[in-house]
């Protein structure tokens, strides 16, 4: 089918078309004999120009427009169909885009899927003519649909009730292998219409390999249900289908455990299937073959087995944090040396550098006299003498020598730090420096 252009994105007035508010309205208006369908409702005048006109896509985007009023809009269609010269090959023409490629985005596109539906299943309704060309038309594009629904589609719901309508609105179940109805009706057992397709289309006979085949691929409560409304408890046991879905469920938490899923995601898969089968119990009032305390048993021990799961990852993940922090504290211990440590190794290491080796000497009160070394200049030998102050430099009650009682108060004054002895009998010179005191006596030779 070719693409169409694709319905507004919001609804929006028919500017073309006269807007009829009231029933009054259609008085004036001319339509077909057979516009009225037995128990249906007056169309509205925009649906039946549309179809007077044959604009199937016209009518999508009609619908697609006023999507949310479809329930009324859905009961004046069969009435509106009958006003078209060809209703068949028009609703064909609405179902272009169905598979997509005319830029519609996923909300858009499931929008306009379920207006198509809607104009196939009126037309069934409706029990329009069909002309042969359009029911060959028709089942052209039935092939296409199935093909595209076991290659692609196969997961959509919506095409699968698609393909059911599409068979069913044109007659073409005698085109088709009942078997291949099966397989491809199994997306669309969800729906609510599937029962009414099942038998309209001939496949109330092949409801049991429905159902085998709803097991099989593990939609055990579908199957119930099934059972059910085709009566077929005689022929197949719904308590065994509850059975089996229970086990059924711990066998996919273990594969779904296997295959690295999280632990919050395998039980809560399993619980929702136990409580589904626990109200498929009460549903169906099952209680007496199969009593729901067993299933609520179940749920209990898959939640105590959760919770235990959880405390041992909890103890696990506690130990290995803290085999990670002592790993990195022995690491820390090993490269680094503590700070305080290092810290007092490095006032050792300056005080050590301060410290000096003294010498006390009797003549000299509250100093430390220290021979540094012996010059030789001709005649004379200089002997230099380092003090070293603990105390003040120099005291008023004691003196160097003899011949000068208290030299630094009774000499001139001369530059600062300096004092002159030149008066002194045997040349004796002594000179003071701030924390430094040199003795430098010349002898004769």
């Amino acid at each position: 089918m070719s693409s169409a252009s694709p319905p507004p994105s919001t609804p929006a007035k028919d500017t073309n078309l006269p807007q009829l508010e009231t029933y009054e309205h259609f008085s004036a208006c001319v339509f077909p004999q057979n516009y009225v369908v037995s128990g249906s409702v007056m169309p509205r005048y925009a649906l039946s120009v549309l179809c007077e006109k044959m604009d199937g896509v016209g009518l999508r985007n009609y619908l697609f427009a006023h999507f949310k009023d479809r329930i009324k809009v859905q009961a004046e269609l069969p009435g509106a169909l009958r006003c078209a010269p060809e209703p068949g090959k028009m609703v064909l023409e609405a179902l272009q885009g169905f598979h997509g490629g005319s830029g519609f985005n996923d909300a858009e596109l499931k929008k306009v899927r379920k207006c198509c539906l809607m104009l196939m299943k009126q037309l069934r309704i409706a029990n329009a003519w069909l002309s042969s060309k359009t029911r060959e038309k028709a089942l052209e594009a039935a092939r296409e649909w199935k093909e595209r629904l076991v290659a692609i589609d196969s997961g959509n719901t919506l095409v699968a009730l698609g393909f059911l309508h599409l068979v069913s609105a044109f007659g073409l179940v005698s085109e088709f292998i009942l078997d291949e109805l099966v397989d491809c009706s199994l997306g669309a057992t969800i729906h609510e219409e599937f029962p009414e397709l099942c038998r309209i289309t001939g496949l109330a006979d092949r409801v049991p390999d429905i159902v085998q085949k709803l097991i099989n691929r593990g939609k055990h409560i579908l199957a119930v249900k099934y059972v059910f409304e085709f009566n077929l408890v005689d022929k197949i046991s719904p308590v065994a289908i509850l059975k089996d879905c229970v086990e059924e469920s711990k066998e996919l938490s273990k594969r779904l455990t296997e295959e690295g899923k999280t632990l919050i995601e395998t039980t809560a898969r399993e619980i929702h299937a136990l409580k589904s089968v626990i109200k498929t119990i009460e549903y169906h009032k099952l209680e007496s073959e199969y009593p729901r305390a067993i299933v609520d048993q179940r749920i209990e021990e898959v939640r105590r087995h959760k919770s235990m799961i959880k405390k041992k990852l909890k103890m696990k993940r506690r130990a290995c944090a803290q085999a990670s922090t002592a790993k990195l504290l022995l690491h820390q211990q090993q490269h680094q040396p503590q700070q305080p440590q290092r810290k007092m190794q490095m006032q050792r290491q300056q005080q050590s550098e301060f410290k000096r080796p003294r010498t006390q000497t009797p003549n000299a009160v509250g100093h430390s006299a220290i021979q540094k070394n012996n010059v030789n200049e001709g005649d004379l030998t200089t002997h230099q003498y380092q003090y070293c102050c603990e105390e003040p430099l120099v005291h008023s009650s004691v003196c160097l020598f003899q011949e000068h009682l208290n030299p630094y108060m009774n000499s001139t004054a001369v530059q600062f730090g300096m004092v002159d002895l030149s008066g002194s009998e045997e040349g004796t010179r002594l000179v003071a420096q701030p924390y430094r005191v040199s003795y430098q006596k010349s002898i004769p030779f």
